[in-house]
């Protein structure tokens, strides 16, 4: 499914301890092609 125009618009997050049940791990993705939300997220990395 495709539609247009929303690819600026999706965030997409995922954490491995909510996956796999390990809340002693701290790794996490944070993927989007909107460059102002990325610039915002890093400064708080």
């Amino acid at each position: 499914m495709h539609i247009e125009g929303i690819e600026q618009h999706v965030v997409l997050i995922d954490f491995v301890p909510k996956r796999y049940s390990e809340y002693d791990i701290r790794i996490g993705v944070f993927i989007t092609k909107n460059e102002p939300v990325r610039k915002t997220v890093m400064k708080f990395c």
